[in-house]
């Protein structure tokens, strides 16, 4: 009987550092879009909001490419599908159990590293607000863009953290407290470099 050479494409690796590698891209691009003021739950958000979409486009979308990688790595594959407590029995079963894995293994890199990344944008001190700087705030009211200028900080007993800014906009006082730092995010910083 004549030997058959079979090649199959063993990228599963490939395709979770490619979905980690384009995570570390919005990581980075959130920081630099919302600093300062970048926080650990706005990185939550808006990776949230977008792991979907790049853990779906690592699925392979040809049956070779998944009939190659489910029978190199049918175990961690069913693994996987198992843990996310999906029907094993639909018709995409090799699709959604890839796609499992990729979503399971880009969960515990983020989990082990998202800290230690925060916390090396920390250490630049880009993310700092600091007195005499100026931003933009959005009223909760009316919407409505308001130039400010950080006059101070303050933490309350509960551990809240306040922004002490003054304006000219607002009725009845030149200084308003910011309940939460992360509110001057919502517009475009403005600093004088």
């Amino acid at each position: 009987m004549p030997k058959v050479t079979v090649e199959m494409n063993d990228d599963l690796d490939e395709r979770v550092e490619s979905v980690i590698d384009e995570l570390k891209e919005e990581i980075q691009d959130y920081f630099e879009n919302n600093a300062p003021g970048a926080s650990l739950p706005g990185i939550y958000e808006v990776t949230g909001d977008n792991l979907h979409e790049l853990v779906d486009g690592a699925v392979p979308a040809y049956s070779k490419q998944l009939d190659d990688l489910y029978y190199l790595h049918s175990y961690e594959l069913d693994k996987a599908l198992d843990d996310a407590g999906l029907d094993t029995d639909s018709d995409n079963r090799i699709g959604c159990a890839i796609y499992c894995y990729i979503e399971q293994e880009v969960h515990k890199w983020f989990s082990d590293n998202i800290n230690e990344l925060f916390e090396e944008f920390e250490a630049t001190g880009r993310n700092t607000f600091k007195i005499g700087d100026e931003a933009v705030f959005i009223h909760p009211g009316s919407d409505e863009e308001i130039r400010v200028t950080i006059d101070g900080f303050m933490t309350d007993d509960k551990g809240d953290h306040f922004a002490l800014v003054s304006c000219t906009k607002f009725t009845g006082s030149d200084y308003v407290l910011i309940e939460n730092l992360r509110e001057l995010t919502l517009a475009e910083f403005i600093k004088d470099e």
